[in-house]
């Protein structure tokens, strides 16, 4: 894989396609890290005019050169070290300590006053910070050897984000409600009082067709039946009792519109409005 895509950027930089021939050596290295490889992208990116990022490749080249114990290797890289640290673009940033700094979108792990080496050409600063108003700037950088200063300014605070109050309620849909639970309460009792009366019908049935606990059949029927009704007239007197009070709460504490009146008197021309 890593000796494919180094065959490929060899293709592409005779091509003079410097841009992608120098992504495809970064892909080979990063396969397979090697000091012949890291060299050819330090030598593609200069010839892309991009010395900054040249010159840090060459020191990594000569890093892994001494690690491998290629002395050419390593003297080639540091003689070329040498040679673009005459050509570098350096910009020290001026910036406030709480700040972060962004160049071309990647964070920038510098201090405020500190020269940076960059790459001859156009660039985007940015700065960032919580509850602020991002800043951001075009940065041209002359071609080497040069030095600029740039000085990014104190962020704007950001506006509060603006909340809307919650809508005013003129308890319209808690009266409806208030009036629907009321009349199923009203239901409730009205069941409540048919099963109540029911219950002391059975019962005079049940005196005259039993004695003591012997019933015959007409006495065990209204026994029955006067159990059932005698519990579906409770449960009915409870939830009537239960939905009554809940609408009369709901009709009493439900919001109301203010009340608006015109008053037109004619002497004068004068206009009241209460509210």
């Amino acid at each position: 894989m890593a000796e494919a895509l180094f065959r490929a950027a060899k293709e592409l930089q005779a091509e003079g396609k410097l841009a992608e021939a120098c992504v495809k050596y970064m892909e080979s290295h990063h396969v397979d890290p090697k000091p012949g490889t890291i060299l050819n992208v330090a030598t593609c990116h200069e010839q892309e005019g991009k010395t900054a990022t040249a010159w840090a490749d060459y020191a990594e080249a000569a890093t892994f050169a001494a690690r491998a114990k290629q002395a050419d290797r390593e003297k080639f890289a540091r003689a070329k070290i040498e040679e673009l640290e005459k050509k570098l673009s350096y910009v020290t940033l001026h910036f406030p300590a709480d700040l972060a700094i962004l160049l071309d979108g990647k964070a920038l792990a510098t201090a405020s006053g500190t020269r940076v080496p960059l790459d001859p050409g156009d660039h985007t600063l940015e700065a960032t910070a919580p509850g602020k108003i991002a800043w951001r700037s075009p940065l041209k950088v002359e071609a080497g050897p040069s030095e600029q200063s740039v000085t990014v300014p104190a962020l704007e605070d950001a506006a509060a984000p603006i909340v809307a109050p919650p809508a005013a309620r003129d308890g319209s849909t808690e009266r409806a409600l208030g009036w629907v639970t009321i009349g199923v309460g009203v239901a409730a009792l009205g069941a409540g009082t048919i099963f109540g009366v029911q219950t002391l019908n059975e019962k005079s049935t049940v005196d005259a067709n039993c004695v003591g606990v012997r019933c015959n059949a007409i006495g065990l029927k209204a026994n029955d039946d006067a159990h059932r009704a005698a519990t579906l007239s409770t449960v009915g007197f409870v939830l009537g009792t239960v939905a009554l009070a809940t609408g009369i709460v709901l009709l009493v504490t439900a919001p109301h519109a203010p009340n608006t009146a015109l008053l037109l008197a004619p002497a004068g021309g004068a206009i009241e409005c209460v509210w």
